[in-house]
């Protein structure tokens, strides 16, 4: 590059973000510096703002949820040339211990998440190992691109599931990882349910997605909506992303027999989960963390068919400029009526 600085936003403790001028990266062996186009904020990016995110590291910059145009490679590879646009996988996985070697990336005993650990999207330029990106076609914009990530998390949560055609699901939590997946299982063919506290979050759901059956989980008749949805069944499945033990330890009495529960979002503490209920459903129970390239791909394929439209998810724009800090403020500000913001580099 023949400028070595770059303008990048730094989130320095708690409630300070910084845009400052650093050094563009220089890349090592098996890595591709990308110029970055667009990046989505992320629940995890909200909460290191706000001093909740325990595994973040301050100061960083933030951004994970990243799209972009491969300006350099210092890879030997045949796959991706300069110019081509991508995502970005923002999971850095050490690919020799034991999960790694049986495939399980997202639990690496070593796991580095971009923007968390590492430097993140919020800057000109990102350098990021060849094997994390995965090129975008033609017919996906940046702004969509930038989606494909947060997309990711939640096809990996339902694939954990592998619901069949016609199955039930309910999932708890209407934010995007949660409204992801609901996205996601209609393309599976499942019925979904959907359940959130917020009267906001529903509303929103309700009327940009079109969801008929959206529940709150604290109505004294939860339990018999639930039932009349599945012919008295109960859902096949619950994919649970509110991140509340009160939420996670109950799943299991609204859950089938022979059912499967997916917790997606993180609780920082123990669960309590009555073992009767758990037991004699012989309930299947998972946890998802991270996406697998798979899982890109098969969001990139979602998209260029159609059948999950990214732009649905956006209410909010920003430029990466001299305002950005202010502007990314006022979106903290803002609470649950800022469902996805973007920020597009120019």
């Amino acid at each position: 590059m023949t400028n070595s600085l770059m303008k990048a936003l730094f989130l320095k403790k708690p409630y300070k973000l910084e845009l400052k001028n650093t050094n563009i990266p220089v890349l090592s062996q098996g890595e591709v510096l990308i110029k970055v186009n667009a990046v989505a904020l992320c629940g995890t990016d909200i909460h290191a703002y706000h001093g909740k995110q325990g595994l973040f590291e301050y100061p960083r910059i933030i951004g994970h949820e990243i799209s972009g145009e491969i300006v350099e490679i210092n890879a030997k590879q045949k796959k991706l040339r300069i110019g081509d646009r991508v995502a970005i996988i923002p999971y850095i996985n050490c690919g020799h211990c034991i999960s790694c070697n049986k495939e399980i990336y997202g639990a690496c005993e070593n796991l580095k998440v971009v923007g968390v650990h590492q430097a993140g999207g919020l800057a000109e330029f990102i350098k990021i190992p060849v094997d994390n990106l995965v090129k975008l076609p033609q017919n996906i914009d940046d702004l969509n691109g930038a989606l494909v990530e947060p997309l990711a998390i939640s096809t990996h949560a339902v694939r954990k599931a592998n619901p069949k055609s016609d199955e039930n699901i309910l999932i708890v939590g209407m934010g995007p990882i949660g409204l992801g997946a609901a996205e996601i299982a209609k393309t599976f063919g499942a019925n979904v349910i959907l359940a959130d506290l917020s009267e906001e979050r529903r509303d929103f759901v309700s009327k940009r997605f079109d969801y008929k059956n959206v529940l709150n989980p604290l109505a004294v008749d939860y339990r018999k909506q639930l039932a009349e949805l599945t012919d008295g069944n109960m859902p096949d499945t619950i994919i649970d992303t509110t991140g509340s033990n009160k939420s996670m330890e109950s799943c299991f009495k609204y859950l089938s027999y022979g059912g499967k529960v997916v917790y997606v979002g993180i609780y920082n503490g123990d669960l309590v989960i009555d073992d009767i209920e758990f037991h004699k459903r012989q309930t299947r129970l998972f946890g998802s963390r991270a996406a697998k390239k798979t899982d890109f791909e098969y969001v990139i394929e979602c998209i260029g068919k159609g059948l999950v439209k990214p732009e649905k998810f956006i209410t909010d724009k920003l430029e990466f400029d001299q305002n950005i800090v202010k502007n990314i403020n006022l979106v903290m500000d803002k609470g649950l009526s800022a469902f996805k913001t973007l920020i597009i580099f120019k």
